[in-house]
């Protein structure tokens, strides 16, 4: 387990992994980010909701992979055992939480 302090610091180089280059939903851009999870692969899932979308994006990779899609994710955790545990709210009216075992292969 990493233990940060009040001490900790970071480098002051920055290096942008994907963004938003104009509407397109193509899996380089992403559009409207809610949510970030970094699972302990140091694979990063981002919730992205104006694409109603949750990805996953591998270190190094220069495309993101679809994991799930809804109307609109508000946001994303995986624990331990990988499980994915997404949000999804106000404007779908379901106000749900929906999971996946890891390696689920459907709902």
């Amino acid at each position: 387990m990493l233990v940060y302090t009040l001490a900790t610091t970071w480098s002051q180089e920055r290096k942008t992994v994907t963004g938003r280059k104009d509407e397109e939903n193509t899996l380089n851009q992403l559009y409207c980010l809610i949510g970030l999870f970094i699972d302990s692969n140091n694979e990063e899932i981002i919730v992205d909701t104006a694409n109603g979308r949750v990805i996953k994006w591998d270190r190094g990779a220069s495309n993101g992979t679809i994991v799930t899609g809804f109307e609109l994710l508000t946001s994303v955790i995986v624990d331990r055992k990988g499980t994915l545990s997404i949000t999804d709210g106000p404007s779908s009216e379901d106000y749900r939480i929906i999971r996946w075992q890891k390696e689920a292969t459907s709902d």
